[in-house]
């Protein structure tokens, strides 16, 4: 599983110019916020497997060398068999190409955390912006600004507006003579 930061990016954005785009960032978010789980916990697998083989072959490495060393007749006394590990197990190329591994899965463990701490974030993001759209449409939202009608003010205020929106339209429309 490889996930790139483009992917990403399209996926965590948040589309709210409408109600229906925003219902369909709410409904997707849980299966994208789990699908990025799931893919840090394989990641996180492959990196505790990754690990535990490089341990495997570093005592196989460092078997080699000490059955090597007794082969011909210069043994490894127990007190040097650290410093062979930390020395010649290192160079060995199989140890060098796992550790690499080690490496690099990492460094994926790391971004995929980090996009489950976007996604985690859009959650919450999407919850405030679902916050702010109720007060909107109640009009409560004291940000909220049209050109006739100042939201969030009290509701003296409000009454008055609608009224004075009222009496502008009547003088607007011409419904005939009155009788």
């Amino acid at each position: 599983m490889t996930v790139d930061q483009d992917k990403f990016e399209k996926e965590i954005e948040i589309n709210n110019s409408s109600t229906w785009h925003l219902s369909e960032c709410l409904k997707r978010h849980p299966r994208l916020e789990g699908e990025y789980s799931r893919y840090l916990s394989d990641a996180i697998k492959a990196l505790d497997d990754l690990t535990l083989q490089l341990e495997i072959t570093t005592a196989e490495i460092a078997e080699e060398i000490f059955r090597k060393a007794e082969e011909e007749g210069s043994p490894i006394p127990a007190s040097g068999k650290d410093s062979i590990l930390k020395t010649q197990v290192k160079l060995n190329p199989r140890y060098q190409q796992l550790r690499k591994e080690v490496m690099e899965a990492k460094h994926k463990v790391g971004v995929l955390k980090g996009f489950v701490k976007g996604f985690d974030s859009r959650g919450y993001r999407l919850a405030e912006i679902c916050k702010l759209e109720a007060k909107k449409m109640r009009g409560d939202a004291t940000y909220y600004e049209t050109e006739n009608i100042e939201y969030g003010k009290s509701k003296k205020d409000k009454f008055k507006s609608v009224d004075q929106r009222i009496e502008e339209i009547g003088e607007v429309l011409d419904f005939g003579e009155e009788d």
